[in-house]
């Protein structure tokens, strides 16, 4: 799929959740039904170089958890039911 057309997903379907911060890198992550997308930012340009899809919840809890609590931020991570 095509950058725009995926840009235009995550912005009338996506959920955002949080933004983290990486060297050189700003990352929002958003939830779009089942799956989860983080968009890497270039911190001084704030140009999109890279979407990520996740299909398990399991690397966003990995990379998320432990800020989120420590932000003191609650969202509900939903997994797909089979």
């Amino acid at each position: 799929m095509p950058r725009q057309d995926q840009a235009d997903v995550l912005h009338f379907n996506g959920t955002y959740l949080h933004t983290r911060e990486e060297p050189g890198f700003m990352i929002d992550v958003y939830q779009v039904n089942n799956f989860y997308v983080e968009v890497y930012y270039q911190r001084n340009t704030d140009e999109c170089l890279v979407m990520r899809t996740y299909y398990s919840a399991d690397k966003i809890q990995q990379d998320y958890y432990d800020r989120l609590n420590s932000e003191h931020v609650a969202i509900e991570i939903v997994t797909a039911r089979a």
